[in-house]
């Protein structure tokens, strides 16, 4: 019996508990492409000395299947209930999420390559009772692209590395109910550059953890590792933009000036209501390019970095900080130099887990500051460093990640 692809149904779940771990799928999504799942198997080939003019199959002949990495990407419309889980893969340890009803969700770079969480992904290839579907475990997503252009949503291409690869999977036990949250329009976005609102047509960031899949001596994965992380990106200034048009892009590349770019849907630049999402960079631009059709524009290509750096001391005066739950006090500090989605990295605190990176969520002075997440403990005199962050993506979204 033949089989269209407008009869596909793709499912994914998410699991902490290790690579080799499946999960049935739990919810849907409506993807924009038909996506083949390629087992991803290495084939060994070497031409050997056989004594026949053409190639020999056969046991250690010239053919030898080797280790598999099964690969898929995923294309479809962003919403605040289908974003959130890649996120997550892709930001692995940088990933925290926020307590209540919303549960905001934030991402930030990673500070080391420990993965945490994997995913299951089903494509759906036959009715519920036959096993004849595909199914990837233990995937990673290695690369988030991000665009928006006029009149339409925003949009994602995920790109995903897994561990297994299955052809006999019975979907009776999946999932493909999709989300009912809208979707995020570019005509609904925020767009602000070095704190001017701006109206551009458009955008594009590609987000990439560089990750690898580690085999040793074993013939399945042992584990993935985040390697490098990297996002770069374009977005089209009009010429006849205020402020932030007209030459003013040439001249911050000619400058190698830096500048902070927003885009958010919501009320503000930290998502922490229902449907929320923002997205915070500090971009350095790596080409500028006056062209146009019905309209000048300067295309603008530029790499996400970190700009701005505080450290434990402030000009020659020793400057600490003061930290209980989400509050942090400074003395001697300079914390208005920042911004919200900037990075403190505490130093010294009584509780291990207290010494990893916090968001900023909101700077009220030179030495008040809110951070997420919260301090389990009270701490003050302590060491630490703000510094603005490369990439900061927040997500509000009713949904609870187990395992986040």
């Amino acid at each position: 019996m033949a089989r269209n692809s407008w009869e596909d149904l793709f499912g994914v779940a998410s699991d902490v508990t290790n690579i080799s771990t499946a999960a049935n799928t739990a919810f849907g999504i409506p993807l924009l492409n038909h996506p083949s799942f390629e087992p991803g198997t290495q084939t060994i080939n070497q031409r050997k000395a056989v004594g026949t003019s053409y190639r020999r199959s056969g046991a250690c002949l010239e053919y030898i299947q080797g280790a598999s990495i099964p690969t898929t990407s995923f294309e479809f419309d962003v919403s605040p209930v289908n974003i959130g889980y890649f996120l997550w893969s892709l930001f692995q340890t940088g990933s925290f999420q926020g307590a209540g009803t919303v549960y905001p969700k934030y991402f930030v770079p990673y500070e080391n390559a420990t993965t945490e969480m994997w995913l299951t992904l089903v494509r759906k290839l036959a009715a519920d009772g036959t096993a004849a579907s595909h199914r990837i475990v233990g995937a990673i997503v290695k690369s988030i692209t991000l665009s928006a252009e006029e009149g339409q949503p925003l949009k994602a291409t995920v790109e995903f590395q897994g561990y297994s690869f299955e052809s006999n999977r019975d979907t009776t036990d999946d999932t493909f109910t999709f989300g009912t949250a809208s979707c995020y329009l570019w005509q609904n976005a925020v767009v602000t550059l070095d704190g001017t609102t701006v109206n551009i047509p458009g955008f594009n960031l590609t987000i990439t953890n560089n990750a690898l899949t580690k085999f040793y001596d074993n013939s399945t994965a042992v584990r993935h590792d985040v390697g490098e992380f990297t996002a770069t990106g374009s977005f089209r200034m009009p010429y006849s933009q205020a402020t932030e048009g007209a030459n003013q892009q040439v001249d911050d590349f000619i400058a190698g000036s830096a500048s902070r770019l927003v885009i958010y849907w919501g009320n503000g630049e930290i998502a922490d209501a229902d449907t929320e999402l923002s997205i915070i960079a500090h971009i350095y631009r790596t080409g500028v390019t006056m062209s146009g059709d019905d309209e000048i524009v300067s295309e603008v290509s530029f790499e996400c970095a970190s700009e701005d750096y505080s450290s434990a001391v402030t000009t020659a005066t020793a400057s600490s900080i003061a930290v209980s739950t989400t509050a942090v006090t400074g003395t001697n500090t300079v914390f208005s130099n920042f911004s919200a989605g900037d990075l403190l990295y505490p130093i010294g605190l009584a509780a291990a887990g207290d010494n990893t990176v916090r968001v900023i969520t909101a700077i009220g002075s030179n030495t008040a500051a809110t951070v997420f997440p919260a301090f389990s403990g009270s701490d003050s005199g302590k060491l630490y460093k703000v510094i603005s962050t490369p990439l900061t993506i927040t997500l509000g979204d009713s949904q609870s990640f187990t395992g986040m």
